[in-house]
């Protein structure tokens, strides 16, 4: 019975002593200072990178938590704030100054520190304040002149048209320079890398230029369609940071795609002077316009002719059908191709500001080709999910080292890629 009542009379005891100690500790920290120990030193900076008083070393301690600014105010009266509400919890707190608020070097002269302390449970804030000199600051900013983005309306699709846009600034002054692309909301999308062996080493002063295809080259998706900034960063070795931008327009962006459906090459036999017969169905698989060029679906060549002999050489970003075989005369890639469908046998139609060849009396949503007029050339494309018919033939005019040459046919993206290659390949026994 005695051992509990001690046992009881210590518990309460150790309770009673644990209750004085918390209301110590906590009359302790609410006794501590919201703001002491404050230096700015030293009391004169020259903020130019020569490595001697570059900054002013600011430091402060924190009794209770609270919200802390600090901010210089000029001659003027104006006041320049360098950090606002930072939450700090008890502790000392160390930070260095080089002169620059928002990106822009202060004028020389001399300034007020004042650095404000809120203690978060509603007490009275804290202020100290001091005086500081700047003096040989280097306010030389590093400016961005001659800022274009041409075109402004881009179409990353690889139809060899407004494929590229070319950034091109003048940096004033040797800086670490950021180009990229952010989208309307102001989030950042893409990087944009600086041309090799351009006028001037990256960040040097001088004029700087860049070139970007959304990525579609490496086969990658471009940014949805829609409007962006290309945004151009200069921050020198001090901070002095300068921003420009300028308005970016994406428009039917997408890596082409295309197949031949089915194809047919016949006969399987013909005599010398005699034609080999191409039939072949392509379709747009892809979600951009994609655009062909002549000569046009039914287009007869001879053996030694070729699209060059018709005056109809590669246009980098159009598709053709291509067709050859074993042997052919010409030394040229597949030198026999056609326009992915006929235009002249077309109706042309407006629709929403665009004009569609359609079959006469079609519907608008069974149109194959758009046509676009750029200046006094007419580019003709393949909607997305269209699909459209090509002939062609091929008078053998030679007599080829085989008599049963192989014939086969390609979907050729010029000066791209070929996207389907050796299709069809059919034997022809040619008689002479």
């Amino acid at each position: 019975m005695f051992q509990t009542s001690l046992l009881r009379s210590i518990s309460r005891n150790a309770l009673l002593v644990a209750a004085l100690l918390l209301a110590l500790l906590v009359a302790g920290c609410r006794a501590a200072p919201v703001l002491d120990g404050v230096t700015v030193e030293p009391a004169t900076i020259s903020p130019n990178a020569d490595g001697r008083d570059d900054l002013a070393r600011i430091q402060y301690r924190i009794g209770q938590t609270a919200l802390v600014t600090t901010s210089f105010i000029d001659a003027a009266g104006q006041e320049h704030v360098w950090r606002a509400d930072e939450r700090r919890s008890p502790n000392t707190y160390n930070g260095l100054f080089n002169g620059i608020i928002g990106g822009r070097m202060l004028p020389d002269g001399p300034y007020t520190w004042r650095i404000t302390a809120r203690p978060l449970d509603g007490g009275a804030p804290a202020q100290a304040e001091g005086h500081v000199t700047i003096q040989g600051g280097d306010a030389t900013r590093p400016d961005i002149t001659e800022f274009t983005v041409v075109p402004n309306v881009f179409t990353p699709n690889q139809d060899g048209i407004n494929d590229r846009v070319t950034v091109s600034y003048v940096l004033a002054k040797a800086a670490t320079v950021r180009v990229f692309l952010e989208d309307a909301k102001g989030r950042f999308v893409a990087s944009l890398l600086e041309k090799k062996n351009g006028p001037v080493e990256p960040g040097r002063p001088g004029r700087h230029q860049y070139d970007y295809d959304a990525g579609v080259d490496a086969d990658a998706p471009p940014p949805p369609d829609g409007q962006y900034n290309v945004v151009v960063e200069a921050r020198d070795t001090l901070g002095n940071l300068v921003v420009e931008k300028r308005p970016l327009t994406i428009q039917e962006g997408g890596v082409p795609r295309a197949t031949i459906l089915d194809s047919q090459i016949a006969p399987s036999v013909v005599s010398l002077g005699e034609s080999v017969f191409i039939t072949a169905t392509v379709k747009n698989v892809g979600t951009t316009p994609i655009r062909t060029q002549g000569p046009p679906s039914g287009t007869a060549y001879d053996s030694s002719q070729s699209y060059n002999t018709l005056r109809l050489p590669q246009s980098p970003g159009a598709f053709r059908l291509g067709a050859t075989f074993n042997e052919a005369p010409s030394d040229l890639d597949y030198p026999y191709r056609w326009e992915l469908g006929d235009p002249s046998k077309l109706e042309r139609r407006t629709v929403d500001g665009r004009t569609l060849l359609c079959p006469p009396g079609a519907p608008t949503d069974q149109c194959a080709l758009e046509e676009r007029p750029v200046g006094d050339k007419t580019y003709v494309y393949l909607l997305p999910g269209q699909s459209v018919e090509i002939t062609g033939r091929i008078r053998i005019t030679e007599k080829p080292l085989r008599r049963e040459p192989l014939f086969y046919l390609a979907l050729i993206q010029e000066d791209v890629r070929k996207h389907e290659e050796s299709v069809n390949p059919t034997r022809v026994t040619i008689e002479y």
